[in-house]
């Protein structure tokens, strides 16, 4: 019944334990007293079980995993510090201390800890280091939550993109680079929470990674500010739209001959631009179109994957 268990603080000492028949269904087991003490447990008091990978893990209420703390050196990084802080904050570190930063560096450090880095703060600053910490984390509960928000904030991409070819309203493509930082900021705490708490997901871990990637696609598109889209062009944006569309609703609601539909227009779509591209009609555009395309299948081979 029990492949493995595992007693949170980790006991120093191996014990086995006897498995204790309660019902036809159900079984249990004695836990140690020192363990029992420590944690100021009694009966009927709740704890944690959750399986892993076969082990079971029993953890108190209170119990809290120890902060996980790193110490780099900035001038390794030169330009590239804000990044390697958002990849470490990403990795679940709780305290990053940074050491031999230079003021351009803390602006660079600041800049991100504002666009992407919310639940960080830097709590402490000397001459010659310092200290980055975590003040708010998101719960394990929450994860699949803040992946619905991040596909809503896609599909108002969606929305934004097709009203802006009929209007060429810039206001729009405004809407579209706020969709996306708030987007960074939710991608980066769901990955930070995905490692925590779900250290083997790796189909989410890429699936986030991919929103975050179609956003960037999207800030693209705003940033160019596209005119005058010819419109047989727009009928192929259109039928980008619709896939794109199709696949963010896969994912919470899986159909397969959705997904087979997706996947033939998909390959249409890859056709079209390649050919576009090679008479150099739109080659900006059809680039952009390629890109979320073939992103997009991605996103299909991670969804199919798990349904």
């Amino acid at each position: 019944i029990f492949k493995g268990c595992t007693l949170h603080e980790p006991a120093k000492n191996k014990m086995q334990r006897n498995v204790i028949q309660l019902s036809s269904t159900s079984a249990g087991m004695s836990l140690p007293s020192k363990w029992l003490k420590k944690w100021n447990l009694k009966k009927g008091d709740n704890i944690h079980v959750e399986e892993k990978d076969g082990v079971l893990e029993i953890k108190p209420s209170a119990f809290k995993p120890e902060e996980k703390k790193v110490e780099i050196d900035a001038s390794k990084y030169k330009e590239l510090i804000g990044r390697k802080v958002v990849a470490l904050t990403r990795h679940g570190n709780d305290e990053i201390i940074v050491r031999n930063y230079s003021q351009e560096q803390l602006k660079i450090i600041r800049e991100y800890m504002q666009k992407e880095l919310t639940s960080f703060e830097i709590i402490k600053k000397e001459k010659d280091y310092l200290v980055i910490k975590v003040i708010t984390e998101i719960s394990a509960g929450e994860v699949q939550n803040i992946i619905r928000k991040l596909i809503s904030l896609l599909l108002e991409d969606i929305s934004k993109v097709r009203e802006y070819m009929e209007s060429y309203d810039n206001s729009l493509l405004d809407d579209i680079l706020e969709y996306e930082n708030i987007l960074n900021k939710l991608s980066t705490s769901c990955s930070r929470a995905l490692y925590k708490y779900y250290d083997k997901e790796y189909t989410k871990f890429t699936f986030v990674w991919l929103l975050e990637k179609i956003g960037d696609d999207f800030k693209f598109f705003s940033h160019n500010k596209i005119k005058n889209i010819k419109p047989e062009t727009k009928k192929i944006l259109e039928k980008l739209l619709d896939n794109l569309e199709v696949i963010c609703k896969l994912y919470l609601n899986y159909d397969g001959e959705k997904a087979r539909n997706f996947y033939s227009k998909r390959k249409e779509l890859v056709e079209i631009c390649l050919k576009e591209i090679n008479k150099k009609n739109d080659p900006l555009l059809f680039h952009h179109i390629l890109s979320m395309n073939e992103k997009g299948m991605y996103m299909l081979g991670l969804i199919i994957g798990t349904n």
